[in-house]
């Protein structure tokens, strides 16, 4: 009887570490929870996301994951970050999983409406000069001498939503869509959502870095 409840216990030890491994070394499934990425990703639709070279997991480790222009990642701002109670480390991996990503033991910031991870898309990356001017991004990369829309940087084609400008507010602040020129430095990443109508992102709280990145996304599994 000893032996066999011993068994179940390692089983159900080693189905957490698989679990944890998987979701923080290797890839991740996330629900959407705000509309900053809206159209394409909507207030809660799913999508699978690689965190493998990326999440804390890997801070202490000599990976170099390549980030992109155009990728679509999920981040944690130093401003945001709180760290999870010992009940989260421990059971958040397996009751995502069993529960699809709709139910885990939330942190205090999260009870309180702020998500755990935000989800943004990397416009410029680390030696890019960027200016933006009624909400889309120009983008000079180090290779290039003139300025090309964030599409063209990237190669990709997806639709912003972008406020209607009052005449009230004052050109260059983060409301106003427009931005002075800017060079980022070593290991700064420029980051806005597809909503542009919500300013959480990069127009508010700064350039992020590399650390700041726990995944990729890959796709959308569920929603519109």
């Amino acid at each position: 009887m000893i032996k066999q409840i011993f068994r179940y216990v390692l089983f159900i030890f080693l189905l957490i570490a698989l679990l944890t491994f998987t979701k923080f070394a290797l890839v991740a499934t996330y629900r959407v929870e705000a509309e900053g990425m809206s159209p394409y990703y909507p207030k809660g639709s799913m999508v699978m996301a690689n965190a493998f070279g990326l999440s804390d997991f890997y801070d202490h480790l000599p990976l170099n994951k390549e980030i992109k222009r155009g990728h679509v990642v999920l981040l944690q701002t130093h401003q945001e970050k709180e760290e999870q109670s010992w009940l989260g480390y421990l059971f958040n991996p397996g009751l995502r999983f069993i529960s699809g990503n709709f139910f885990w033991i939330k942190s205090k910031k999260e009870r309180s409406g702020i998500p755990h991870l935000m989800m943004k898309r990397v416009i410029a990356l680390p030696g890019d000069r960027i200016r933006l001017e009624g909400n889309e991004v120009f983008v000079q990369t180090p290779s290039h001498t003139f300025f090309v829309s964030e599409f063209e940087a990237s190669s990709l084609q997806y639709e912003i939503t972008t406020p209607l400008r009052r005449e009230d507010w004052l050109p260059f602040s983060p409301f106003s869509g427009d931005l002075v020129e800017y060079l980022l430095g070593e290991d700064e990443y420029f980051v806005l959502g597809d909503n542009r109508t919500l300013i959480n992102d990069s127009r508010n709280f700064g350039l992020i870095t590399k650390r700041d990145i726990h995944a990729v996304v890959l796709f959308k599994y569920l929603g519109r």
